[in-house]
């Protein structure tokens, strides 16, 4: 499944803004319903990120690249269907 453009627009502004909260769970940020079955890999280069919500989504892992947010206080991962998380995390 493609990543919808709205979603690779969040990305790009938290990345222009250096926001350092993104929320992309699914019943705000999705009206008509897609959700995320990966985290799209643009995500782990949002360094300054400190709050990332992926809630209600459809993932099942979590990848290592996420330890590379070293920044990351919170992470929302609720509502998915997640099968495997790294140690690290």
């Amino acid at each position: 499944m493609a990543v919808p453009e709205r979603f690779v627009k969040k990305i790009i502004e938290a990345k222009e803004k250096q926001l350092k909260q993104l929320d992309l769970s699914s019943p705000i940020f999705f009206n008509d319903g897609d959700q995320l079955t990966k985290i799209p890999t643009e995500v782990f280069n949002l360094s300054q990120l400190e709050v990332l919500n992926l809630r209600d989504n459809q993932l099942t892992t979590v990848p290592e690249f996420l330890t590379k947010l070293t920044n990351l206080t919170q992470l929302d991962l609720s509502g998915n269907q997640l099968t495997t998380v790294p140690e690290s995390l």
